[in-house]
């Protein structure tokens, strides 16, 4: 073990040199001895951090008068009387980060390490110095969590561009503390992704580019997910450009070829919605298709379903634009989608995705209202019996109405129905088929027609004993009249 002399003595040369005068030498000779001089002051500097591990922070650090610690800051910081030259205060900067580990008594000075950032000449080391602080802190994730994250993120949007750099360069530090903090891992991505994608990732200057890629380089290195760690490299660089159309479209259609087997975690999540959502905003349909199933995917397979929350109110706007397209593929992927946002979310769908369903299917806009019931119809397949018997109740309900756009929606609705359903929609053929029969008009275009069709193309054969007194009802009903046109039905609007 080293001692305190052995310790001064290091750090003597770490900061002065050997002592060596290189101004009065001449020739090549200088130059060895030049090399020879910062080969010493590196292996004194690295022979200073071991000693310093050795003895541990409080011999190491605080004893003496003035101590180590209180000598270094003050060259570093130049609160010194006489400003020590730039050389040395860099030389302290790096003793400084040598000692990184020694959190304890090195914490209360971070903020005045940060706030150089600004310096002209020690800003670059003493955000380096901060970071590597920042690394080592302890306790794990949670301190940092609460002491430093808040200033960095407000760093993030700062008007000075070298503080907005300054405060992406810590980031990775920080992030690579919080890697078995999941939860508090997620609750940040989903603030700091959103974040950086309208400030740093929009901007044109290189050095917030390559500072705001290199958060995103950390963070792809945080992913688990088999799948996605694939084709990290892809999602990082899509992520990292949202300008370029095309490496959001190339790793969309990767993505949309993957079959997802592996629970998604908090890093994977955070790189896949900006490109999902970037997907969904596009006019190329392949693009809306893909970023509409791969929700659909991976919603089920998220590690902690809490961890997609924060994203909802930035993706559903999306979600339903993509529901009501006019193209079926596209449609029905979304479809798919807020089904299974249904089965994982319940009190999420319930409260923001179905009321809009029900209101969408009576709008009146057959865009609209066939795109909603497509989605109603898997949001009720992922529903729990209890709750799809009292939303069918509503439905056969509804399609009595004697309101030709909300009847149709809910034509529309039974249209779709049987098709998501499947044999599950059979304890409710008895009290859907009559009223469909009843609400229908015989022309290829109506819905009802569409939907009394497909359930015999479905039923017919399997439970033509449920089909039957429908069709017998309503075949008697219509004897008297010359057309197979029902007194309750009306031409559509």
């Amino acid at each position: 073990m080293a001692t305190e002399d052995e310790l001064r003595k290091l750090l003597d040369i770490a900061l002065n040199g050997t002592g060596l005068d290189l101004k009065a030498i001449k020739g090549p000779r200088a130059v060895v001895l030049a090399k020879k001089e910062a080969q010493d002051v590196k292996e004194a500097l690295d022979g200073f951090g071991a000693a310093l591990l050795s003895l541990g922070p409080r011999r190491g650090l605080l004893q003496g008068e003035p101590s180590i610690l209180e000598e270094l800051l003050e060259i570093a910081l130049g609160l010194e009387k006489k400003k020590a030259p730039e050389a040395k205060r860099l030389q302290a900067m790096s003793c400084l980060e040598a000692a990184s580990w020694a959190t304890p008594v090195l914490v209360e000075h971070l903020q005045t390490l940060i706030n150089l950032q600004l310096d002209a000449k020690m800003g670059k080391a003493a955000t380096k110095t901060a970071a590597a602080v920042l690394g080592n802190y302890t306790p794990r994730s949670h301190g940092v969590v609460q002491l430093v994250l808040p200033g960095l993120l407000k760093m993030i949007d700062d008007s000075n561009w070298k503080v907005r750099v300054s405060g992406m360069q810590m980031l990775p530090a920080c992030l690579r503390q919080m890697r078995h903090t999941t939860k508090q891992l997620s609750e940040l991505l989903s603030r700091l992704l959103p974040q950086m994608l309208a400030g740093p990732l929009m901007e044109p200057r290189k050095e917030i580019q390559e500072a705001a890629a290199g958060v995103l380089q950390e963070i792809g290195k945080m992913v688990r997910n088999a799948e996605v760690r694939e084709l990290s490299e892809d999602v990082v660089k899509a992520v990292a450009d949202p300008a370029n159309q095309k490496y959001t479209q190339d790793v969309l259609a990767k993505l949309g070829s993957t079959t997802f087997m592996n629970y998604i975690d908090a890093a994977s999540l955070a790189l896949l919605i900006p490109i999902m959502n970037r997907g969904m905003k596009e006019r190329e349909q392949k693009s809306r298709k893909w970023s509409s199933q791969i929700l659909g995917a991976i919603v089920t397979l998220v590690k902690d379903i809490e961890y997609l929350r924060p994203y909802l109110p930035g993706f559903l706007p999306l979600l339903k634009e993509c529901a009501v397209d006019p193209v079926y593929e596209i449609q029905r992927e979304a479809a798919k989608a807020c089904g299974m946002l249904t089965q994982e979310l319940p009190d999420w769908s319930k409260a923001n995705l179905q009321p809009w369903l029900c209101e969408g299917i009576q709008s009146g806009d057959e865009g609209v209202t066939v795109g909603c019931a497509h989605a109603l119809s898997e949001v009720l397949l992922r529903m729990g019996r209890a709750s799809r018997d009292s939303y069918m109740q509503a439905v056969v309900h509804g399609a009595k109405n004697t309101e030709p756009k909300v009847r149709n929606g809910f034509m529309y609705l039974l249209d779709f129905l049987p098709q998501a359903l499947k044999n599950d929609f059979v304890p409710y053929i008895t009290k859907a088929f009559p009223v469909i029969l009843a609400g229908m008009l015989p022309e290829k275009e109506d819905a009802g027609f569409r939907a009394a069709q497909a359930l015999v193309a479905r039923f017919g054969a399997s439970a033509p004993q449920l089909l039957l007194p429908g069709l017998e009802d309503a075949f008697f009903q219509a004897m008297p009249y010359h057309q197979f046109v029902f007194p309750t039905a009306v031409k559509h609007a």
